[in-house]
């Protein structure tokens, strides 16, 4: 059955999203069937890096059912000093499956498993074979880890989420930050029902400061474009991008140049020498929003928040 939206435009369920892309993973994986579960992992992933959501990743298919480790693939970023694992929840049946809570719970500690051995040698020396993609990752992750300040954990599902669902929270595994995501069938349709390309991002200020952000209008009332000023704490920029990335950056064209231009060399320079001085030195953010969610003299919610110039 197909839902109908007021201008016209036809929705797909969960199932017949879930059917096709259960038909489109088959196809590309022939007919040995065990390779599905492959083509699954690495369609998610290269989603993902579509969405911005990531960088980039590199398969690993490594598990171990007596000792509950797996990860199926993985990617380091230095410069955010980031690691991501990801761990892909497939099955083979043609009806589409509930994801529950307790499931979701088990699928990452499978992969804390593998990470939490990764950060010892004895792991990568002496339990993974060299030929292994597997043995490679936990070397890195074993010589780098004084590098690492956050752990990404990834859950991708061709199953759907339980309506009872609750977020799972970080909790710090051997001093390290960690961040879970799920990938679910239900959240794909979504974004195939939206018409866009990418997932919309509705950031709650409220979580990161009570009663959300003060500002004061600027711009007149027949204007089609309203604009506010604000002041934003500097850490407040900080946790939004630590949970959105590089999401909020792609219509920034500092996230081309990087730090190769010698306007971007100074403000790094401020940042390291002369913080105190940032303030005074840069013009601020120009920050754009589709919707905005107000109340009173603050702004409670964006919907689709982009900085285009600064940060």
């Amino acid at each position: 059955m197909k839902l109908t939206l007021r201008n016209g435009v036809s929705m797909i369920t969960n199932q017949e999203f879930f059917r096709q892309y259960m038909s489109d993973i088959q196809a590309s994986a022939g007919a040995e069937e065990d390779f599905c579960e492959v083509q699954f992992t690495e369609e998610m992933c290269n989603f993902l890096v579509q969405e911005a959501v990531i960088n980039t990743f590199d398969s690993v298919f490594y598990k171990k059912t007596k000792q509950g480790i797996r990860i199926d693939a993985w990617n380091f970023d230095k410069s955010k000093r980031e690691l991501s694992l990801f761990i892909s929840d497939y099955n083979h049946d043609n009806e589409l499956r509930t994801l529950s809570q307790s499931e979701a719970e088990k699928f990452f500690k499978r992969s804390i498993r593998f990470f939490n051995k990764a950060i010892t040698e004895e792991f990568y020396q002496r339990d993974i074979d060299e030929s292994d993609p597997a043995y490679s990752v936990a070397r890195d992750i074993a010589e780098n880890s004084n590098l690492i300040s956050k752990i990404q954990f990834y859950l991708l599902s061709n199953a759907t989420k339980s309506e009872r669902f609750k977020d799972i929270d970080p909790i710090i595994i051997n001093g390290f930050d960690t961040v879970y995501h799920i990938w679910d069938i239900s959240r794909r349709t979504t974004i195939q029902n939206s018409g866009r390309a990418k997932e919309d991002i509705y950031i709650d200020f409220t979580e990161f400061e009570d009663g959300g952000i003060k500002f004061l209008p600027a711009f007149i009332k027949a204007s089609s474009c309203k604009s506010y000023l604000l002041v934003f704490p500097g850490k407040l920029i900080a946790d939004i991008y630590d949970k959105y990335g590089d999401r909020l950056l792609e219509q920034n064209v500092r996230t081309f140049l990087q730090f190769r231009g010698g306007v971007n060399k100074n403000i790094r320079n401020t940042l390291k020498n002369e913080p105190e001085m940032f303030f005074a030195y840069n013009n601020g953010l120009t920050v754009t929003a589709e919707e905005l969610k107000i109340k009173h003299d603050r702004i409670l919610q964006a919907k689709n928040l982009q900085i285009v110039n600064g940060g």
